[in-house]
């Protein structure tokens, strides 16, 4: 046979056995997708969509775990010491991926950045500035701030944790402002503990857009300012932190989506894959644009590991602005 008579005939049999493997199912078993907050917030919101649309790329049920507590470090330690196979992924946010394992250091019993690694970035949320409708006379950040100013220790601000970002967010707010303000802890995650908040208990904090508005639009919160450069559409009237007097202050929530360390590059590059496909599909879209979500999924691998490592870095220069607050 003739040497390019060869070659072809090797070329087309290797063609034909990348067909065959891309046909193959990545994985013979069941994924687990660990979701570190309850039912209810963003993140499970999110993580839902996302793992109905991965198991049709990937051929195997992705069975979702909510897996709360201890801001989401309980979730990150699951997976963290979970077998590195691609089996086990964590939807993290900005709280538990960011701040909490800053926060937890040599307590949280092994090493984040060293034991885990981003896949690919998922979603990016915008936060709403609200407060409560129950008795709560202010309509705006500024009436907020003034009443806090005319009762100092009396008002209480929400959070999902101590050193979670809706905390941190809020401490430079109440510095910026020159407020005394109460934390209380939603424990648990946003989705649950709500009632504390729409009761008129806890009057006011930062939360996600998806799960503020459903409560917005039912008239039980009100907003009072949204993160970010822009104005949503779903609320035109509200303005930006920066409009409302405080620029550079608030955060919009970002998704991760997660692996423990040590995957090989083939699983690897199959969850990528299928996350990447699930967010370009039309349910997913369409059901992020019902929630003010906003896909940003990573060109690579590589991308989402630089993306996470500047994060890191950008949160613990927040941190160390907020040292004392957070010691709490």
């Amino acid at each position: 046979m003739p040497a390019w008579t060869r070659r072809a005939a090797l070329a087309g049999a290797g063609l034909l056995a990348t067909r065959i493997a891309a046909a193959e199912p990545a994985f013979d078993r069941p994924l687990r997708l660990v979701l570190p907050f309850a039912p209810g917030g963003s993140t499970d919101i999110s993580g839902r969509l996302l793992a109905e649309q991965m198991r049709q790329s990937l051929g195997q049920p992705v069975v979702v775990e909510n897996r709360p507590g201890a801001n989401g470090l309980l979730a990150l330690e699951a997976v963290a010491r979970s077998r590195p196979d691609g089996t086990t992924l964590m939807l993290g946010n900005v709280t538990t991926n960011g701040t909490a394992p800053l926060l937890a250091g040599p307590r949280l019993g092994f090493d984040y950045e060293r034991d885990m690694q981003a896949v690919t970035r998922i979603a990016d949320v915008p936060s709403l500035l609200v407060a409560t409708a129950a008795n709560f006379v202010p309509q705006s950040l500024a009436e907020v701030v003034a009443l806090a100013r005319e009762r100092p220790g009396r008002l209480n601000y929400f959070s999902t944790g101590v050193g979670s970002y809706t905390h941190l967010d809020t401490v430079l707010l109440a510095r910026a402002a020159g407020i005394d303000v109460v934390h209380v802890v939603l424990s648990g995650g946003a989705g649950p503990s709500l009632q504390t908040v729409i009761a008129g208990d806890v009057q006011f904090g930062f939360m996600n857009a998806a799960t503020a508005t459903p409560m917005v639009r039912d008239g039980r919160l009100k907003a009072l300012a949204v993160t970010g450069e822009r104005r949503l559409a779903e609320w035109p009237a509200v303005p930006t932190m920066a409009e409302a007097g405080y620029p550079g202050i608030g955060t919009s929530a970002w998704h991760v989506l997660m692996l423990p360390s040590g995957v090989p590059e083939p699983a690897q590059q199959a969850v990528f894959a299928a996350a990447r496909a699930a967010l370009g599909s039309e349910p997913v879209l369409a059901a992020f644009r019902r929630q003010s979500i906003q896909p940003t999924p990573s060109a690579s691998i590589a991308e989402a590991r630089d993306w996470m490592r500047a994060e890191l870095a950008a949160w613990r220069r927040i941190l160390r602005q907020t040292a004392i607050a957070t010691a709490d």
